[in-house]
């Protein structure tokens, strides 16, 4: 049960790590696409026209982006328009995770990065997003290999040590077979040859054998010296008994 315990807890753990080493490595790849499009609007001046190279970006990033200024905004791919429309309007200068958005053609599950500055007195706000399902479900893979692991382990795990506790317990195993021959008279002492934990165990029954047998010598010497001391008056009294010449006064 404590190792079930512990594996268990050890899979919760994993999953929450997992999740937040994802999200940390995901939200440091957008922070770097984000500067690396700032870098670019910043060489042309604040002129996003001039960034629209076909789906280079998009190519290049496996990402989807938005890129908006007061006289324009660029959206790509253009099916992520209903999901970093929104994203534009917002204020938030940070990551930002949207769930279960339910848009057609688009992904429900996205983690964005937003970022506004400034560049020639023209304010420019860039969002990069990513679809987190793949990542999702590449999470939950993996996540499902460690319980199966998990659980190999814990099968490995009883089965060490239910054959440590069957191979560390066959002294004893010899110590009570011992004590079952003891006790039916085949043998008088204990002879077994026990690891060195078990030696003092052993030594102490045998020393309590002896004392036993001390103790039953001596009560036959007291039960014979005993036997000797009253034989002589019964047999003066049973002479006087059986002698009818003369009577008992």
């Amino acid at each position: 049960p404590a190792g079930i315990g512990l594996m268990a807890i050890a899979w919760l753990v994993h999953g929450l790590l997992l999740e937040r080493m994802s999200r940390e490595f995901v939200e440091s790849r957008l922070k770097a696409e984000v500067a690396f499009l700032e870098h670019h609007i910043r060489q042309a001046g604040g002129q996003i026209d001039m960034l629209q190279t076909g789906d280079y970006f998009e190519e290049v990033f496996h990402h989807a982006f938005a890129i908006q200024s007061p006289v324009q905004t660029v959206i790509s791919p253009q099916s992520w328009q209903p999901l970093l429309g929104p994203l534009l309007q917002s204020d938030e200068q940070q990551s930002i995770r949207v769930h279960g958005a339910g848009t057609p053609s688009a992904p429900s599950d996205i983690f964005a990065y937003r970022k506004s500055f400034v560049v020639a007195e023209t304010p420019i706000t860039v969002i990069v997003s990513e679809d987190m399902g793949a990542l999702q479900n590449s999470q939950a893979e993996l996540h499902a290999w460690t319980a199966i692991v998990s659980v190999l382990l814990i099968f490995l795990l009883v089965g060490v040590i239910w054959f440590g506790i069957n191979l560390s317990m066959r002294p004893v195993v010899s110590l009570q077979a011992a004590l079952k021959r003891l006790q039916s008279g085949e043998i008088s002492r204990i002879n077994v040859k026990a690891p060195e934990e078990f030696r003092p165990l052993v030594q102490q029954l045998n020393q309590l054998l002896d004392s036993l047998d001390q103790r039953l010598e001596r009560s036959r010497e007291a039960l014979a010296n005993l036997s000797h001391s009253v034989k002589t008056p019964i047999a003066a009294v049973r002479q006087v008994l059986e002698d009818s010449s003369r009577p008992l006064d």
